[in-house]
């Protein structure tokens, strides 16, 4: 059949036959295109009749386009970058200003108020910051938040080819006047092909000169003083030790009062473990007013007017004397000594710091002495209640009396059979006695307590029955301290308690 001339009727088609897949006879290699002889005819059928001649061989075998054409160089296609990702962190910075008309105003018709645009690459929008000034009672800030912001009336938004220095910028009813930019903006821009308009300074606000040439001589006035106190007073510091007692337990500081200019820093001196963060400075260099009509509840409006400012007393370096206790913003600090310098100084300049007297400085040592060696020292004492209710009469309070700074705190102990914990009664203080004066006060003492004795502390009377083992063996060594018929009472108890407990 394969013999047969191609004639009609001579030539018969397999039926059975489906794929009628064509060889392919081109090729690529190494980027080039070549001619390949196929093995295969229609539908993948064999042809073994097919053969290459030695010289055909040779050429597949030698073929090699790199040498006739060169390597093919691949280009590989760019990756997408959206422009949220390539403009994100890119903002174009410019500052400018807006005039406000003040109306009816003698001293001023208008103010400017300086401001800086930020538009952002990524999203085309827009955001106005006003720069603050201090003590401007004006809302400043972030004057418009961060959004697209329209041109005209179709809506459309600004873009960054519109904004350029020395041109009016409308937003909202107000014309912002552009007149610089920073270095990134004005090269990105010119690297677009905008062509930047020179750059204008920005007027000043008349007002504030108006203030300037007005202070101008008081200023000079003040700078021509300071310069006097620098000579002198350059680099002279003061430097107290203090102690505040904070109803825990005593706290130590450094007062350093600098003599150029009367301001006062308070640094706290700090133990390992003492409950409080170790920061170095308790109050930052400052000027300090004294105790007046003008205390610390209304310092803040008093800079609002500079006659009533004016009218202000500050701390100086002759308030501060060794022995006595000195108020700083309502906390109350004793100064107990000082350091060589202070006393040189004090010597020779008296009417700045007064010297200490031998009195006043024993005076001071002993109370630097009690707080030191008593500061963990308690008396404890068992008392009840004196009332007319029988209930209050069968609770048991706890007295405890700090040696170190004559503070009382009470608690009350639990019940037997409550099972409540032991609850605070009264706060730790120094309470006075009920027959003294209010304005001389004469505070309870340890000679005051004693077994059958009777305290009131604020209208609660309390009868005190018994006391712990370290208050007898702290009168029987300071007997000095306490009167002949408190140390009989606890010698009478003891003798009691023993008696019974041998029976």
């Amino acid at each position: 059949m394969e013999n047969l001339p191609l004639l009609p009727g001579n030539r018969f088609s397999d039926v059975t036959r489906t794929n009628f897949i064509v060889p392919r006879t081109l090729s690529f290699k190494n980027g080039h295109r070549i001619i390949r002889v196929p093995r295969f005819g229609i539908g993948q059928t064999y042809k073994p009749d097919i053969c290459l001649t030695e010289d055909e061989r040779q050429l597949l075998d030698n073929f090699q386009p790199e040498l006739i054409y060169g390597k093919v160089r691949v280009q590989e296609p760019r990756k997408f970058v959206p422009a949220t990702l390539f403009y994100d962190k890119k903002i174009l910075r410019f500052y400018g200003y807006f005039k406000q008309i003040i109306h009816e105003s003698p001293l001023e018709s208008y103010r400017i108020r300086q401001v800086i645009i930020y538009y952002y690459l990524e999203d085309d929008t827009i955001a106005i910051y006003e720069i603050p000034y201090k003590n401007s009672a004006l809302n400043q800030g972030m004057r418009i938040r961060r959004h697209r912001i329209s041109k005209n009336d179709q809506n459309e938004p600004y873009n960054w080819r519109d904004l350029n220095l020395r041109q009016n910028l409308i937003i909202y009813g107000t014309i912002y006047r552009i007149c610089d930019c920073d270095q990134f903006t004005r090269e990105w821009l010119e690297s677009e092909g905008i062509e930047l308009q020179c750059s204008e300074s920005i007027p000043s606000d008349p007002y504030m000169l108006k203030l300037m040439e007005k202070n101008q001589n008081k200023f000079k006035d003040i700078l021509i003083e300071e310069k006097v106190i620098d000579k002198k007073m350059d680099g002279k510091i003061l430097r107290f030790y203090a102690m505040f007692n904070n109803q825990d337990h005593f706290r130590k500081f450094i007062i350093q009062v600098y003599l150029i200019d009367s301001t006062i820093e308070i640094r706290e001196i700090h133990r390992n473990n003492n409950g409080y963060d170790p920061l170095p400075i308790y109050l930052r260099r400052q000027l300090v007013p004294k105790d007046s009509p003008y205390n610390i509840k209304s310092f803040v409006n008093l800079f609002l007017d500079q006659r009533e400012q004016n009218k202000i007393n500050y701390l100086k370096a002759n308030d501060f004397i060794l022995g006595e206790h000195i108020t700083i913003f309502n906390h109350v600090f004793f100064l107990y000594d000082c350091d060589k310098f202070t006393r040189d100084f004090c010597q020779f300049d008296i009417n700045r710091l007064p010297s200490i007297s031998p009195h006043s400085e024993d005076k001071t040592k002993n109370i630097v002495r009690k707080s030191i060696e008593n500061e963990q020292r308690v008396l404890r004492y068992e008392a009840i209640l004196e009332s007319s209710n029988e209930d209050d009469r069968c609770r048991r309070f706890l007295i405890v009396y700090r040696l170190a700074d004559d503070f009382i705190s009470v608690y009350e102990k639990p019940l037997d059979g409550y099972g409540c914990l032991t609850r605070k009664f009264l706060e730790r203080v120094r309470i006075p006695k009920p027959d003294s004066h209010p304005d001389a006060p004469i505070y309870y003492q340890p000679n005051d307590f004693y077994i059958g004795a009777h305290v009131e502390f604020y209208k609660h009377r309390f009868k005190i029955i018994n006391a712990d083992c370290f208050v007898l063996k702290f009168i029987e060594e300071n007997q000095e301290q306490f009167s002949q018929h408190v140390i009989d009472s606890f010698r009478k108890y003891v003798c009691s308690t023993e008696n019974q407990k041998s029976n």
